[in-house]
């Protein structure tokens, strides 16, 4: 059984699996696990949501860690559209996604928790970063 956020075939650094660790955990439907993820698609977040999640790292330390992830085929980015016109003559602008890739929630052990104690990450929320 997998028990890290990384596989033979995701050659995760210690910090990008706290990272990943973090971003599927904060997915926003109750998911626990990737079988959860996989089942619900629900696994996405935007650079907004991310810096406030991510309250030990800089805007460009975020983009780092999401660049990398998504080099390695763990994560996926949505581009949206630019600006939408709303039905009160008001623009809003949609935020470009950043989702687990469907292979990667995969190859991740489908009874990991992302909720469980974690002996390898004891403080990630603290001092990981």
């Amino acid at each position: 059984m997998k028990t890290n956020y990384s596989s033979l075939d995701y050659q995760l650094t210690q910090k990008e699996e706290g990272f990943i660790k973090i971003f599927l955990s904060e997915n926003g439907c109750g998911a626990q696990t990737p079988e959860n993820l996989l089942a619900d698609n629900f696994s996405c977040q935007c650079i907004e949501d991310l810096g406030d999640i991510f309250t030990g790292l800089s805007n460009n330390q975020i983009g780092g860690y999401l660049s990398s992830l998504q080099e390695k085929g763990v994560l996926m980015l949505e581009k949206r559209d630019g600006p939408k016109a709303t039905n009160k003559n008001r623009w809003t602008f949609e935020p470009d996604l950043y989702s687990a890739e469907e292979g990667y929630l995969q190859s991740l052990s489908s009874n990991l928790d992302f909720y469980a104690e974690d002996t390898t990450y004891p403080n990630i929320r603290k001092d990981f970063f």
